[in-house]
Parts: structure tokens; sequence; C-alpha cells
């Protein structure tokens, strides 16, 4: 039977794994289907939610960006910090596994893991900003949420792989 630390160890080579996993899932999805995703985006850059009826007259309106280049633009950069966290937690998790299979210090895939989930964090951090910015917390709670549990679940992640 492993010990402890091994298992701890194989546990985090786990996690990151399945997370460069779900973020690889997440990139493919988001350039499978481009169109769509760039689609919601504009949604929440336009404010189109608060002006669905019962519409909802508040002067943050006028920061809505009515141009399919801003949902473009902003797609595009989240779809490169995806890639960017998909490749750090990607190396990391095979870095780990090389130090389950060799009994090598842990240290380098702890780092990529950590700098995969960073980008992880900030990915989430400039959805929830750029959501603040056009009010979404009005008609897209969910939405908000949503991101809020991820922003925790990457940290609860950071956290597992650091100890």
């Amino acid at each position: 039977m492993p010990d402890l630390p091994s298992a701890i160890l194989l546990f985090k080579a786990m996690l990151v794994c399945g997370l460069s996993l779900w973020s690889a899932i997440t990139v493919l999805n988001n350039v499978r289907d481009f169109r769509g995703a760039a689609g919601a985006i504009a949604r929440t850059l336009e404010m189109t939610p608060l002006r669905e009826e019962p519409a909802i007259p508040t002067p943050l309106l006028r920061r809505a960006l009515r141009s399919d280049r801003w949902s473009v633009l902003a797609l595009a950069g989240i779809l490169a910090m995806q890639v960017l966290a998909t490749a750090l937690l990607g190396i990391g998790g095979v870095e780990l596994i090389r130090a389950c299979l060799s009994a090598t210090a842990p240290a380098r895939g702890i780092w990529f893991s950590t700098m995969g989930l960073g980008v992880m964090a900030l990915v989430w951090l400039s959805m929830m900003s750029g959501g603040l910015w056009f009010a979404y917390w009005i008609r897209q709670g969910e939405l908000q949420l949503t991101q809020i549990a991820l922003l925790l679940m990457t940290i609860a992640a950071a956290l597992a792989v650091n100890a």
C-alpha cells in the first residue's frame, strides 16, 4: 500500500489532470461554437437583458457596446487565457504524474499547476469584472453565481495543490 504522501501527490495529479481536461473541453466548445459564445457575450455587452420586458431603466445602460467586434475581441481574450490555463495545467499534471512515478520532488508540477490555476482564476475574474461593468447581476444573477462558484472551485484547487 502506498504511503500517505504518495497518495496525496497522486490525488493532486488527478485533480490537475481533470481540470486540464475540463479546461480543454471548454476551449474546444468555445472554438467549435465561436459565433454562439460570442453572441452570448454580445448580449451582456449590449446589456440586452436589461432592455427586455419589464425593462430596467438605469443610467448604466450608457455603457452598452453595440458592436460585434467587442464580443469577438472579448471571446478571443478569454480563449487565449483558457488555452494558456489548459497548457499549464496539462504540463503540471504530467509533471505531477512523473513525480509520482519516479519519487522525485513535485515542485515543478506544483508550479505549473499553480500558474494554470492562476490563469483560470484570471478568466473568472475577467468575466466577473466585465459582467459587473455591464450590470449583469441585475438580470443574469445565475451567470454571476456560476462564475463565483468557478472562482471558488479554482481557489480550492490551488489550495489543494499547494497543501
